[in-house]
């Protein structure tokens, strides 16, 4: 499994190298980064950057817990509220 997210860094990387505001790419990665190498602030300006973008697949909540956890987690508590407000806003 650690090899398998290891691969998944390096591809999505290599997508934002090419194409760096893509999204769906962006989510992923921060989702990576948060929760594999526990680098919350890290992982923030990815999450938020990639749900931005409203690409295909990124208006999702598991990326919203993950943004309002990473923010929770540094002790940026109003915008956890912020974060998941907006979530549940989605239509």
């Amino acid at each position: 499994m650690i090899m398998y997210v290891k691969v998944c860094f390096i591809l999505f990387v290599k997508v934002l190298r090419q194409d760096p505001k893509n999204g769906f790419a962006l989510v992923h990665l921060g989702f990576i980064v948060k929760t594999g190498d526990r680098d919350y602030a890290g992982a923030i300006p990815l999450l938020q950057d990639g749900i931005a973008s409203n690409d295909p697949g990124v208006i999702d909540g598991r990326f919203f817990f993950h943004l309002g956890d990473a923010l929770f987690r540094i002790g940026q508590h109003d915008e956890v509220v912020d974060s998941l407000s907006t979530y549940l806003l989605v239509p």
